[in-house]
C-alpha cells in the first residue's frame, strides 16, 4: 500500500484530526517524506490543514478547491478532487477570499443541477505578492491591483520610500484584507510608469516568474565543460556521421530536436529523433535541478523568453547546434507504409548535425520540387544542377526590421542529401498524419496570433501564423516519437510521465452538438460514448465553409486540458492510447524528468521495492509541473491579448473585417479576422432596434425588425475605444456581411409566391 493511502486510511478514523509529528509517529515516516506527502494530499484535497492538524474535510463538511474571481466579484471554486463541477460563489459569499486561494466551501444543490456555495476558510493563500498602482488617499497611500479580480486595494506600510503617485509597483502582502480593514503591503520594487515594454514587466510580476538565476545555479552552469571525454562518446551509440538536422523558427536559439530518415529497400522508413540530452549534464537534487523543477517549463513571449535552464545549457551545450558534437537521447524507428512502428529502439548517442533548417525554408524547398515535378529518384542530380536556386531560398524578410536576412546554416556539401531527408520526411509525415486521421485525431485549425514589436514593446504589426507542411514534419514525427516511448515504458510497467488528456465534458458537448445543428448540420452523435471520430466528422462536414473556424473553437472550448499524469488514462485529442513528452527536454521539466526514468528502464535500476516510491514521487511532480504549464500558458496568452489591444488602440476609428463569436444578452463578441483582436460591441449601440438574446439558437434577435445577428456571421465593425487597464476593446457593428443578400432572396421568393397564388 502506498504511503498516502496509509495516511488517509488512519485520518478516517480520526475525526479531529492529527498533528504532523503523529502522523509521522504512526508509519514510522521521517519528518521530510511525511511534509512531502501530507503536502502533496493537501494539493490534492484529499485533506485539510486545520488549526494546527491534519483532516478528512468530509469530516467537516466542506469541499475543498481553488477560488477562481471574475471582475464582478463572483467566482467559481473548481474542487481539487475533480470530483463535481465548480461551485458558484456569489460575490456577497467570498469572504475576502483572493484568486487562486485554496479555500472551504459550504455548498447546495440548485434546482437546474448547479452548485452554490459559500466560502467559509480560506485554507491557503496563493498570493503573496501583488502588482498593482500607486494611488494616494489623504495622506496614505494605497497600492490598487492591476488585476481587476482583486477588489481591495492594499495600504502600502512603508511610505518613508519615494512614492510616485501612478506608478506601478509590486507589494508584498503583510496583512490580507478582512471585514475591518484593508489589507496591507511592503512596496519591494517600484516598475516606474506604465508603458508598451512595462505592460508584459506586470505581467510577468503578477504570475510571479522568475526573470534571474539564483549564483548558485549560474555557478554549478558556468562549471560544466562544453568538450565531451572520449569516454562518455566510446560507451554511446557514435552518430557524428550521418546526415541529421534541426527544422525550427527564425528566431529560435534551443534546439531540443533533430531528425534524420532513411527509406529502406523494403519501402519501410528508418526514422530518427535525435533530442537533447539535458539530463545527463542536470543531475537529479542539483542546483540546477531544483531551479528547473521550480519553473517547470520555459516560457515565451513576443519579445523575450524566459528560460528554464540557464542560457549556458539552453542555447549552448545542450542545444543541438550545427556542426558541433552533442549528447542526445535517440528514438530509432522503423516505420511501414502505413505508418506503424514496426520496430524501435532507445537509445543514448552522439550527434553532429549537419544543418539548422527553417520552417520557411524547408516549405520552399518542397514547394519548389512541386512546382518541378521532380521525382525522388532525380532529386540528388536536380538539387546538383540547381545549388544556387536553392540555397536562395534560406533567405527570408525580417517581419520587425524588413531586412533580408538568412539564419539557415547549411554547408552546401550536404545540400543533395539533405533535400532529399527534407523529401522523405514530407512522404512519411503525410503517412503518418493519415494514420492519425483515421484512428479520429482531432486537428483544430486554430492560427495563432504573431505579435511584432518594434524596440520600444510597441506592436507595429500583427499576423496570423502560418501552417505549413514543414511544420507538420516535426509534428508528425515528435507525436510517433512521444508515443513510442510512451509504449515502452507503459508495457514495460515502468514508471512514467504520460501527458494524458481526458474525453470531454458531456454536458458541453450537448451544447456544443445542439449549436451545430441549428446551424443546418445532421449530426448524430452517441453520447454515453463519445469518440475522438465522431467529433471529427463534425471538423470534416466544416472544413472550408463560412463559420468553420468558430465550430473549431466552440468545440475547442469542450475539451478537458492536457495534464501530466503517473497514470496512462490515453490522449483523447490525439486519439492515442499511450502518450507522453520526451521531445523537450530543454524547455519542459516533464520530459527531463521522463528521460532519467527511461535511463533507469535502460540500466535495470527499478526493482520491485524502489518502483512504488518512484510512482508516489512521480504524482507530486506530475501536480507541479501541470500547474506550471497552465501558468505558462496563461501569462503568454495575457500579453499576447494585452499586445493586441495595444494595436487596436493605435487604429481606433478604423473598419475591420470580424467574426461573431458569442452572443450575451449584453451584446455580441466579435474577433478581427487579420489580427484575430478580440472586442465587444454592446446592445446599447445597436440602435436600428431592441435586441433580445435566444441564447439556444446564439442569436440576437431584433424584436421590431426580426434581424438576426447570429454566431458565425462575418460583420463589418469599427474600433470604437480601447480600454487598457481593464483589457476591453469596444466595436461599433458597421455592417453585417450577406446580410443584403439574404434580404434579396427574400423579395425574390415573395414574388415567386404571388406568382403561385
Amino acid at each position: 500500500m502506498k504511503k498516502k493511502d496509509k495516511i488517509l486510511r488512519i485520518l478516517e478514523k480520526e475525526e479531529k484530526g492529527l498533528k504532523e509529528e503523529e502522523i509521522s509517529e504512526k508509519l514510522s515516516l521521517n519528518k521530510e517524506n511525511t511534509k512531502e506527502i501530507l503536502e502533496h494530499l493537501k494539493s490534492l484535497g484529499k485533506i485539510i490543514k486545520y488549526k494546527n492538524k491534519y483532516i478528512l474535510p468530509e469530516k467537516k463538511n466542506w469541499i475543498v478547491g481553488k477560488l477562481t474571481l471574475y471582475r464582478e466579484g463572483f467566482g467559481f471554486v473548481d474542487p481539487l478532487d475533480g470530483k463535481g463541477k465548480g461551485i458558484f460563489i456569489p460575490a456577497s459569499q467570498v469572504n475576502f477570499a483572493m484568486d487562486g486561494d485554496i479555500v472551504a466551501v459550504v455548498a447546495k444543490d440548485l434546482p437546474d443541477g448547479r452548485k452554490e456555495g459559500k466560502i467559509v476558510e480560506i485554507l491557503e493563500r496563493k498570493k503573496d505578492k501583488i502588482v498593482g498602482k500607486i494611488e494616494k488617499e489623504g495622506e496614505d497611500y494605497y497600492l490598487v491591483p492591476e488585476d481587476k479580480c482583486f477588489k481591495y486595494k492594499f495600504k502600502i506600510e512603508n511610505p518613508s520610500l519615494d512614492l510616485k503617485e501612478g506608478n506601478f509597483a509590486v507589494g508584498k502582502i503583510i496583512k490580507y484584507p478582512d471585514k475591518n480593514k484593508d489589507g496591507e503591503v511592503e512596496i519591494i520594487e517600484d516598475l516606474g510608469e506604465k508603458s508598451p515594454k512595462l505592460d508584459v514587466e506586470i505581467i510577468i510580476k503578477k504570475y510571479d516568474l522568475p526573470t534571474e538565476f539564483p549564483k548558485e545555479v549560474i555557478n554549478e552552469a558556468e562549471k560544466i565543460k562544453e568538450n565531451i571525454p572520449s569516454s562518455e562518446i566510446e560507451r554511446r551509440k557514435d552518430l557524428r556521421n550521418q546526415i541529421c538536422f534541426t527544422i525550427d523558427g527564425e528566431t529560435a536559439k534551443d534546439f531540443d530536436d533533430a531528425i534524420s530518415i532513411i527509406k529502406l529497400p523494403n519501402g519501410h522508413y528508418k526514422l530518427y529523433v535525435h533530442i537533447a540530452d539535458v539530463s545527463h549534464y542536470v543531475k537529479e537534487g542539483s542546483f540546477l535541478d531544483r531551479e528547473a523543477y521550480k519553473r517547470g517549463t520555459s516560457v515565451y513571449f513576443p519579445d523575450r523568453v524566459l528560460p528554464m535552464l540557464p542560457e549556458k545549457l539552453s542555447n549552448n551545450i545542450c542545444s543541438l547546434n550545427p556542426y558541433v558534437d552533442r549528447l542526445t537521447f535517440t528514438c530509432e524507428m522503423e516505420i511501414n507504409k502505413y505508418g506503424q512502428v514496426v520496430d524501435y529502439r532507445i537509445y543514448e548517442s552522439v550527434i553532429n548535425s549537419k544543418g539548422r533548417l527553417t520552417y520557411t525554408f524547408v516549405q520552399k524547398v518542397l514547394d519548389f520540387l512541386e512546382e518541378n515535378k521532380v521525382k525522388r529518384k532525380d532529386i540528388l542530380s536536380f538539387v546538383e544542377k540547381n545549388k544556387d536556386k536553392i540555397l536562395e531560398l534560406a533567405y527570408f524578410e525580417d517581419p520587425t526590421t524588413k531586412e533580408r536576412k538568412r539564419v539557415v546554416v547549411l554547408e552546401e556539401k550536404y545540400l543533395p542529401d539533405i533535400v532529399l531527408k527534407i523529401y522523405d520526411a514530407y512522404k512519411l509525415a503525410q503517412i503518418l498524419y493519415e494514420k492519425r486521421y483515421k484512428r479520429g485525431a482531432l486537428d483544430f485549425d486554430l492560427p495563432e496570433p504573431v505579435v511584432i514589436l518594434n524596440e520600444y514593446g510597441e506592436p507595429t504589426d500583427i499576423y496570423k501564423a502560418e501552417r505549413w507542411w514543414s511544420h507538420r514534419i516535426i509534428e508528425e514525427f515528435m507525436i510517433v516519437a512521444n508515443e513510442t516511448v510512451a509504449e515502452f515504458m507503459f508495457w514495460a510497467e515502468y514508471p512514467c510521465v504520460y501527458r494524458v488528456h481526458e474525453a470531454p465534458d458531456r454536458k458541453k458537448i450537448k451544447e456544443f452538438l445542439n449549436f451545430v445543428r441549428s446551424l443546418g448540420y445532421n449530426v448524430s452523435i452517441p453520447q454515453n460514448d463519445i469518440k475522438p471520430k465522431h467529433l471529427q466528422q463534425i471538423l470534416e462536414k466544416v472544413k472550408g465553409k463560412s463559420e468553420e473556424k468558430l465550430i473549431n473553437y466552440l468545440l475547442l472550448r469542450t475539451q478537458a486540458r492536457a495534464k501530466y499524469s503517473p497514470e496512462n488514462i490515453g490522449h483523447f485529442g490525439l486519439a492515442s492510447s499511450c502518450y507522453s513528452h520526451f521531445t523537450s527536454p530543454i524547455r519542459r521539466y516533464a520530459d527531463l524528468t521522463l528521460h532519467r526514468l527511461i535511463k533507469k528502464a535502460l540500466y535495470g535500476k527499478f526493482t520491485p521495492e524502489n518502483i512504488m516510491d518512484h510512482e508516489e514521487r512521480l504524482e507530486i511532480i506530475c501536480k507541479h509541473i501541470t500547474e506550471r504549464s497552465i501558468i505558462a500558458d496563461e501569462a503568454e496568452r495575457e500579453v499576447i491579448f494585452l499586445k493586441q489591444l495595444e494595436y487596436a488602440k493605435a487604429h481606433i476609428g478604423e473598419e475591420f473585417e470580424g467574426i461573431i463569436t458569442k452572443v450575451t444578452d449584453m451584446g455580441i463578441y466579435v474577433e478581427l479576422v487579420d489580427t484575430l483582436i478580440p472586442g465587444f460591441v454592446h446592445v446599447k449601440d445597436l440602435k436600428d432596434d431592441y435586441y433580445v438574446c435566444v441564447k439556444d439558437q446564439h442569436i440576437l434577435l431584433g424584436v421590431h425588425t426580426g434581424r438576426k445577428l447570429r454566431v458565425g456571421d462575418r460583420v463589418i465593425v469599427k474600433i470604437k475605444n480601447v480600454d487598457l487597464d481593464n483589457k476591453l476593446a469596444d466595436f461599433e457593428l458597421i455592417k453585417v456581411l450577406g446580410e443584403d443578400l439574404k434580404k434579396s432572396k427574400k423579395k425574390k421568393s415573395k414574388k415567386k409566391s404571388k406568382k403561385k397564388k
